[in-house]
């Protein structure tokens, strides 16, 4: 059985407010994938009734990072995220490495799993990130904790992410995730 591989978007209303939701399907990201995510999220930008944007994977992990042949000059959803006027908040789930790491760093509240790790191995491939990570990633926490994270390839579990604010919020559980937003 193969996972369905694309993307939804998904516009609610709850809470007295408007809600949008973006699920991208989890694992590596396809240049396909990341093309969708684009659009999406260029559709929402003019959208004034939405009053908060959630993005999330369908199945952990959140992302893997780049699945074979992503072709990170295509498109580049971490900047069409970062141009949206509402709040984004990330819900994330497991793994969130290279490309989905950019992604969540585009958003402004992180929350995760309390088995989340994180990191911007792409070094280990010869590259560097390539969707601002470099940039947002000296931002969300201490540029020597960032430098490090982007030279070695280190990773950062969920605590130790939450103690440098990377993430805003650990959930115990998966439960306490589904209900954190």
């Amino acid at each position: 059985m193969t996972a369905d591989r694309t993307i939804e978007v998904h516009v609610s209303r709850h809470h007295h407010g408007r809600v949008a939701r973006i699920s991208i399907p989890g694992e590596g990201l396809t240049t396909e994938t990341a093309r969708r995510l684009t659009a999406a999220a260029d559709a929402l930008r003019d959208d004034r009734d939405i009053r908060v944007l959630v993005l999330e994977a369908r199945m952990s992990p959140f992302c893997s990072g780049p699945a074979d042949g992503l072709d990170r000059h295509d498109t580049d959803p971490a900047a069409a995220l970062a141009a949206l006027r509402p709040p984004i908040i990330c819900r994330i789930d497991g793994g969130c490495h290279s490309v989905g790491l950019e992604l969540a760093l585009a958003t402004d509240i992180r929350v995760c799993s309390a088995d989340s790790v994180f990191s911007l191995a792409d070094v280990h491939d010869g590259v560097l990130p390539s969707w601002g990570g470099t940039q947002r990633l000296s931002r969300a926490i201490r540029p020597a904790e960032a430098t490090a994270m982007l030279l070695t390839g280190s990773h950062l579990e969920a605590v130790r992410a939450a103690s440098l604010g990377l993430v805003h919020q650990v959930a115990a559980d998966r439960a306490e995730l589904d209900t954190s937003v």
